[in-house]
């Protein structure tokens, strides 16, 4: 029986995150494909387990209880699971600042010129290179704290926020930029590809 059933879209990063890390931790899941250009999002049934109205929405099989945005997803299946939570308090505190961080100001920039490149969003040149221009800033500032350490939360194993960082870097090719121009960020997300249970987003999420 699946632990887990998973509802969202293979296009949305965040989605991408949370199947990652339910892989990643050995949930078993199912997965329920959203369409959002039908706006399946905002329909009454849908919208009594997400109130927010978007995806990922996650529902437990065992007890019903319903899990929705990402991070907090992220930092409940590190708890279930034992996995992946960081070993110290301080770790732990450290897991929740950079998931914030990268909310605030690596998602946004990355995400919306992953959008905009795409034709999922349309925006004036000068938006666009608002948000190429933070998401680049965002990387080098993720590139200079990995250069002195292995994870993002200074534990010596991976915990959430690599996971849930790794699920907006995966798109940074989709959104025109080059993570050649960031080795240590480029080094750190082959090492989260080469933990045991890595799936590529196709791997986890069907497209309909």
């Amino acid at each position: 029986m699946s632990h887990y059933t998973l509802h969202g879209i293979w296009a949305s990063g965040p989605t991408y995150k949370v199947a990652l890390m339910l892989a990643l931790t050995g949930a078993k899941f199912d997965y329920v494909h959203v369409d959002l250009m039908k706006g399946a999002q905002k329909q009454p049934d849908y919208l009594k387990k997400n109130p927010f109205g978007v995806v990922p929405t996650l529902v437990s099989n065992s007890t019903g209880h319903v899990y929705c945005q990402s991070g907090a997803i992220l930092e409940h299946l590190a708890h279930a699971s034992g996995k992946y939570q960081g070993q110290t308090v301080e770790e732990q505190h450290s897991a929740k600042e950079w998931v914030y961080w990268g909310w605030d100001r690596l998602a946004r920039g990355v995400y919306r010129s992953r959008a905009a490149k795409l034709g999922f969003m349309k925006a004036a040149p000068d938006v666009v290179d608002h948000y190429r221009t933070e998401g680049l800033n965002a990387l080098k500032f993720l590139d200079e704290r990995l250069a002195g350490q292995k994870w993002v939360a200074g534990s010596n194993q991976p915990t959430y926020p690599d996971i849930d960082l790794y699920g907006v870097v995966h798109y940074v090719p989709q959104a025109g930029m080059d993570l050649k121009d960031f080795p240590h960020v480029a080094a750190w997300a082959a090492k989260i590809e080469a933990l045991p249970h890595f799936a590529e987003p196709d791997a986890l999420m069907s497209k309909s």
